[in-house]
């Protein structure tokens, strides 16, 4: 027999790769820091500094996200260019009155979950139908969905509302006193923390906190949407959780539908949404380090 029946060539061998990770997968961390920094400057962590500008640039994502996935779709590539036209128009009219509906709307938070959840339906209806729904881009709406459903709950609700000592801005305590001191004075308190309500915590979180204030600040934003867009950094914080999360289902050996449904009830969890949007040491990055600072004393 000869042997050159059984030989594969480097043609066949990259065919049988596994198709490459998307972006998401390769830098998790990177492209969730990039998309709350995205939604700081649209949104200051608030659905009432939403801005018409900011209204503008989220009809027309709507619209673009719609066309993209129309023009993957079989009709998309083949229908006769009048009617793509004629669809694309409709898109663009679409876009506009999302736009006006969401300008108009007194709950501008809900009407961008809406947007979302009715992108992440159709992806996931026309990825079910090509056939195309593979377990990553199941993880990935997990992931989008998730997201979707703790920026609503940061946008609706204001930095001192459902808190756990506070305060409110300027009164010099709690942790969002705290987290105002190491803003203005650039340094730890130089004084007993014991004399002051709450400045007793471990600063890591109101010092990333303050930093993350300052920056906004230099960049023109005000006093008050740099206090109420803190709850973006500790969405960030919940995000990441979702992807360590994901990890150590992975380092398990939780595949497929095991890893779905470990996901979904770390994405989905209401306890987890209210810790979002905390700002305190009590969100789950920040119990880590509380933890370890107390097991060292």
């Amino acid at each position: 027999m000869n042997r050159t029946e059984f030989s594969i060539s480097p043609t066949d061998i990259n065919m049988r790769k596994e198709p490459k990770e998307s972006v998401f997968f390769r830098h998790p961390f990177l492209v969730s820091a990039l998309i709350c920094l995205l939604c700081a400057v649209l949104t200051f962590g608030s659905q009432y500094y939403i801005s018409a500008q900011s209204v503008i640039l989220i009809s027309a994502s709507f619209c673009y996200a719609l066309s993209l996935i129309f023009s993957r779709t079989q009709f998309g590539k083949t229908a006769d260019p009048r009617y793509r036209a004629l669809i694309y128009t409709a898109f663009v009219a679409l876009s506009a009155l999302t736009g006006v509906l969401l300008a108009e709307s007194e709950h501008k938070a809900v009407f961008i979950l809406g947007l979302g959840l009715i992108v992440c339906l159709i992806v996931f209806i026309y990825l079910f139908v090509m056939q195309r729904l593979t377990v990553q881009r199941i993880v990935l709406l997990l992931f989008a969905v998730g997201f979707l459903l703790r920026l609503t709950y940061v946008l609706y609700t204001s930095c001192m509302e459902r808190q756990h000592d506070v305060t409110t801005i300027g009164s010099g305590e709690g942790h969002l006193g705290y987290i105002e001191y190491l803003y203005q004075n650039a340094s730890l308190p130089d004084f007993d923390v014991r004399t002051v309500w709450q400045f007793y915590h471990p600063p890591l979180h109101h010092f990333f906190s303050a930093l993350w204030m300052k920056l906004l600040t230099v960049f023109g934003a005000g006093y008050e949407q740099a206090c109420e867009s803190i709850q973006i950094l500790t969405l960030f914080y919940s995000s990441c959780c979702m992807i360590i999360s994901y990890k150590i289902f992975k380092s398990f050996y939780l595949r497929g539908r095991r890893a779905r449904c470990c996901l979904r009830c770390r994405s989905f969890s209401p306890h987890l949404y209210n810790l979002c949007r905390r700002n305190q040491q009590r969100h789950p990055l920040g119990n880590i380090y509380a933890r370890r600072n107390t097991q060292h004393r």
